[in-house]
């Protein structure tokens, strides 16, 4: 669904003990996720999902499952690729021309809050303590 976002919680890297023999060269996992909206509505509670998949280890594994991809969706997939590519060098010359750089800790205060936020959130503290905490270790006020 293009219009459900979701949020894979796990990498694809935990084989699973399946009944079904796979063919060579294939391994089947389990991953979950969160979906956050569907049909275009936001969710009122987050439901989780579970699914299983199967990775390919080697081109002749794909093949022989029957999932080669045709000329065609090869053509697809480069131009997609090539797209994305030059979307993000489009957007990076957009941003340069306008004179906007990436924050880094050395150039932006409210980075460095931030992160130092998320520091103190990690020891135990909470939001409120956390942003305190950070903005009296740094000497910086907070902007928002």
């Amino acid at each position: 669904m293009s219009d459900t976002t979701t949020t894979d919680t796990t990498e694809a890297t935990t084989p699973v003990v399946t009944a079904t023999p796979l063919p060579a060269g294939v391994e089947e996992y389990e991953f979950q996720g969160v979906m956050e909206s569907a049909y275009g509505q936001k969710l009122e509670t987050p439901l989780t999902y579970y699914a299983r998949a199967w990775k390919f280890l080697t081109p002749d594994a794909v093949e022989s499952a029957g999932k080669w991809p045709s000329k065609a969706d090869i053509v697809d997939v480069v131009n997609a690729q090539e797209k994305a590519n030059a979307r993000q060098k489009g957007m990076l010359q957009a941003l340069n021309l306008a004179g906007i750089k990436k924050p880094t800790l050395e150039t932006d205060d409210q980075l460095k809050l931030r992160e130092m936020t998320k520091i103190f959130k990690s020891a135990g503290a909470s939001e409120t303590e956390a942003r305190a905490k950070a903005s009296a270790a740094l000497g910086i006020a907070w902007a928002e």
